[in-house]
């Protein structure tokens, strides 16, 4: 993997029917300082997703690397415990999104035609407002007779 690993949580496994391939994504925190602990008030952590593959799930999997990364300014500490779905070919990853230096962890979205390679579109609005502080998504995201819907769990 390459970085030290401090905790591994919010893990998601699927199957792409179109290839067969089994996919574990794992939310890894690899921060380099500060592990666990508060400063005034706010977790200091780098959380991402880590990609691991396998054609079987019995068999040993494959490490692919860092997929959904913490690498825009509204997920630069925390890009983690997504929810991913395949609908009709395209991945959609509803994730924890949260800004270094906030407390406040919102919803974003991404999308992918591999599961590897992701185009975010940032945080979600709800009817065209801001997230609620208590906004966070977990659950199946499925095809609908107007395009992709999300089923909670």
């Amino acid at each position: 993997m390459g970085s030290a690993i401090h905790s591994i949580e919010g893990t998601h496994i699927l199957r792409d029917l179109s290839t067969g391939q089994c996919m574990l994504y794992l939310s890894v925190d690899v921060t380099d300082g500060n592990i666990a602990g508060r400063e005034g008030g706010v977790y200091e952590s780098k959380w991402q997703a880590y990609l691991m593959t396998a054609d079987d799930p019995t068999e040993p999997w494959k490490g692919e690397g860092f997929t959904i990364k913490c690498d825009m300014d509204y997920d630069s500490e925390e890009a983690r415990d997504a929810t991913i779905d395949v609908v009709d070919g395209v991945y959609f990853a509803l994730y924890k999104a949260r800004k270094t230096g906030e407390t406040k962890v919102n919803t974003a979205l991404a999308l992918s035609r591999n599961g590897f390679n992701w185009v975010k579109l940032g945080i979600l609005k709800v009817d065209e407002y801001d997230q609620p502080d208590y906004f966070l998504l977990n659950g199946s995201i499925m095809a609908g007779c107007l395009g992709s819907i999300f089923h909670r769990n």
